[in-house]
């Protein structure tokens, strides 16, 4: 080949390299043919491209970003559907969305399936019906919607389940079956304790022990004809208002009602602590002592009281246990028996504060309004108990003078609750024997204090009523006392020195003595000062 056709050969091929580079834009013909078909449409990524006329190249439209080119247009993005992924349920299929979100991709479960969170899994036997109720072991069960089991709720210490439902406890008013009488009706307690039925007895008829029984009275006023028996239905303990009325072991007939028997015990557990409590019922007596009683003194004038409220006294003086656990602290002398000796070195306030500590804890209202703290405590009646509204605080608090005596003596009329004092000195040897029977005190105590409850408890079940330790009282003292008969008494109005009953571990024998007073500022806080509380009865 000659140089001057190579030259040209090269030419060529260097103009055939530069057209087919732009074939796409420019149009140039391979061999003739046209690049593409005239006005059809294709995409390039996000590019719309549209064949010119002459088939030479490409128009090309770049889409928006809310676009998508489809088919050589440029169109508006159509929102998925559902997304990737996403499973779910629709007449027992298993739907899944597809990849783009464009719908759901359909799974029929078969027919021993059923679909659960887009899913075909297996049937599963429901093991109780939906809703169902029942009760075990105090918990209430109510079957789930699926019937797959039961949701359990346990129910609380004062609830019993009922047809699955838990629901407060309902205290029996009776035993079932049992049978009383009541104003010539015979009553059966129902089978579920919920009260009695009523059967009224005819005329010719009278209720024995819960039945209706034909009679023929027979006996003078006022007793009564009880199955032969003639007995008075308003003192008999076991016909008590009616032939079938029996009162409970802690219970008296009187006037036709069972009451509380008088020294009726009560225990109360508060802070770990049981607190034993008798039961003193309202009543009369006469109050002071007698004119020719040994080593009365002037104060003591006999007078009738009368005491409308019935109330509970602690059975024992309050022990430094006691008190240590509700007040935080003990400043008693003696700590050798702290849980079993009597707290000491108590002043008039800090039993108040205690009484009032102890009824916070019973969740009663307190007696008193309080301030300060331990032995800088200074207490006063609350306003509303001021005079004789003392006797309505259902709260914890420190006996009235009266109450005190009263308890005492529990019906007796003697200087001491177990017999006369007869002694005329003071004297160790020999000692008072009614009062070594009672109390510790200088001739037997050794000059200290000893554990409660360690001698002879007098008719209502109280001990150390005298002795060990002297005890606060409520009232201002007054040297002399109403007469001749007053109802619920508080004391002076007014005062400076509050009254102290009991003799305690270091007093003469004299000083044991049920009508023995004496009296101290409120403020006092010696080693012989303690004390016990009382609640009134609701």
């Amino acid at each position: 080949m000659s140089i001057k056709k190579a030259k040209l050969f090269l030419v060529a091929c260097f103009l055939f390299l530069v057209c087919f580079s732009f074939l796409p834009n420019t149009g140039c013909k391979a061999g003739g043919e046209s690049v593409c078909t005239p006005n059809s449409k294709k995409c390039d990524g996000s590019k719309a491209l549209v064949c010119k006329a002459d088939g030479s190249g490409f128009d090309s439209t770049n889409c928006a970003s809310d676009q998508t080119c489809e088919s050589g247009e440029c169109k508006k993005k159509a929102e998925p559907a559902c997304k990737a992924g996403e499973k779910k349920c629709e007449s027992n299929k298993a739907l899944v969305c597809k990849a783009d979100g464009s719908g759901f991709d359909s799974i029929n479960c078969a027919s021993d399936q059923t679909c659960e969170s887009g899913e075909c899994k297996k049937k599963v036997e429901p093991v109780c019906k939906a809703g169902e109720k029942k009760c075990e072991s105090n918990k209430a069960l109510v079957c789930k919607a699926d019937g797959s089991g039961f949701d359990s709720t346990n129910c609380a210490s004062d609830e019993t389940c009922e047809n699955g439902e838990c629901k407060k406890k309902v205290e029996p008013v009776c035993k079932a079956g049992e049978k009383k009488c009541e104003s010539n009706k015979a009553l059966v307690c129902k089978a579920d304790g919920s009260g009695f039925d009523s059967t009224s007895c005819a005329s010719d008829e009278t209720c024995q022990e819960g039945e209706c029984k034909k009679t023929t009275p027979n006996c003078p006023p006022p007793n009564t004809d009880c199955s032969g028996a003639c007995v008075d239905l308003k003192k008999d303990d076991k016909h008590c208002g009616s032939c079938g009325q029996p009162c409970q072991q802690k219970e008296a007939c009187v006037e036709g009602k069972c009451l509380l028997k008088a020294g009726a015990e009560q225990i109360i557990p508060l802070k770990g602590i049981q607190f034993s409590l008798r039961y003193i019922p309202a009543g009369t007596f006469t109050m002071g002592s007698p004119a020719t009683e040994p080593r009365r003194e002037a104060h003591e004038t006999q007078h009738e009281v009368t005491l409308t409220r019935a109330f509970w006294m602690q059975e024992t003086e309050v022990t430094q246990k006691q008190f240590l656990a509700f007040m935080g602290y003990n400043l008693s002398n003696n700590k050798s028996c702290v849980d079993t000796c009597p707290v000491d070195s108590v002043s008039w306030h800090e039993a108040a504060a205690y009484a009032n500590a102890v009824s916070q804890a019973a969740g009663l209202s307190g007696c008193y309004d309080c301030t300060g703290s331990q032995a800088t405590v200074t207490c006063v009646v609350k306003p509303a108990y001021v005079g004789v509204g003392y006797y309505a605080c259902l709260g914890y608090r420190l006996p009235t003078e009266s109450e005190w005596e009263y308890a005492y003596r529990a019906g007796t009329t003697t200087a001491f609750y177990n017999g006369d004092y007869t002694r005329t000195n003071e004297d160790c040897l020999p000692s008072d024997p009614k009062a070594d029977e009672i109390a510790w005190y200088r001739c037997n105590s050794g000059n200290s204090t000893k554990p409660v409850g360690g001698k002879d408890a007098n008719a209502w079940g109280l001990r150390d009523m005298t002795g060990n330790m002297h005890e606060w009282c409520y009232d201002w003292y007054s040297a002399s006392y109403p007469v001749p008969s007053v109802t619920n008494p508080i004391g002076a109005e007014v005062g400076s020195l509050r009254v102290i009953r009991s003799g305690a571990y270091g007093g003469a024998a004299f000083a044991m003595r049920a009508a023995y007073r004496t009296y101290s500022p409120p403020t006092d806080r010696y080693g012989s000062f303690g004390m016990r509380v009382v609640r009134t009865a609701r």
